[in-house]
């Protein structure tokens, strides 16, 4: 996803050149993360949707829209990865450019998606969202700072290539929630939930050491984020001292 900009036309060439060289493992392996990755969607959010058709769940037209948008942004990073996979770079930075005007949609979306339910319900709001809330401000919190890393990393592909897939991982946790028939291992407050998330990692690690002999330092740096996101997460989930917060903060704003 990376927005296109002026290049030397002596370099275009050659690195178009070196990508369609790329070994098999490196030009398909992020294709088929974002394969997989897309895959979680479908087997969350479908489901909703069939009982949404079949009139035994409502879902609030904000959602759809927020669905949309987030769909889009999947679809693009398939896309992105097809292309580099192709060794088409020139389109792929072009089409890069609808992630530019994407991101900011997205991040809109999740701050107004999160916010309804907590404004829009009467009181008391059920603690529950409260904790709920602490998965989506990681998220809301995390994609845009990956996001924007991987923009200003555009020029170095094997850096850029592994933030796109954090901009990515942020959002599943929500996918991840919705499939009901994965077990939740027994673990306390949500990691028995954010656990999945660290195994659609693991690809990434896996091939880091593989391809280079040992983890990327930008998939080091991106996971510190990502754990210690989930270290607050599951430390303020279900106390009182967070629910008090979360009720001052909403309800200031309704």
């Amino acid at each position: 996803m990376m927005p296109q900009h002026s290049a030397p036309p002596s370099t275009s060439p050659a690195i178009e050149s070196l990508a369609t060289r790329r070994p098999g493992l490196a030009r398909y392996f992020f294709l088929a993360l974002g394969c997989l990755y897309a895959l979680v969607v479908v087997f969350g959010f479908v489901p909703s949707y069939q009982d949404y058709l079949a009139g035994t769940f409502s879902i609030h037209p904000l959602a759809h829209i927020h669905g949309a948008i987030m769909a889009s942004f999947v679809v693009l990073f398939l896309a992105q990865t097809g292309l580099a996979a192709a060794g088409s770079v020139r389109t792929h930075r072009r089409l890069g450019l609808l992630s530019v005007g994407l991101a900011p949609l997205m991040w809109i979306s999740m701050v107004a998606v999160a916010r309804r339910p907590l404004v829009a319900e009467n009181l008391p709001v059920d603690h529950f969202l409260y904790d709920v809330l602490l998965i989506e401000l990681l998220a809301i919190g995390l994609f845009p700072v990956y996001f924007v890393w991987g923009f200003l990393a555009r020029r170095m592909p094997p850096a850029h290539r592994r933030l796109m897939v954090f901009t990515i991982l942020v959002i599943l946790p929500a996918g991840i929630d919705r499939i009901r028939w994965l077990p939740h291992l027994g673990l306390p407050t949500h990691w028995g939930k954010d656990i999945y998330l660290y195994a659609l990692l693991a690809p990434l690690v896996l091939y880091d050491v593989v391809s280079v002999g040992r983890i990327h330092r930008v998939t080091l740096i991106a996971t510190a984020g990502l754990v210690a996101g989930h270290m607050i997460v599951n430390a303020l989930w279900g106390t009182p001292a967070w629910h008090q917060l979360a009720f001052a903060l909403t309800n200031a704003v309704r």
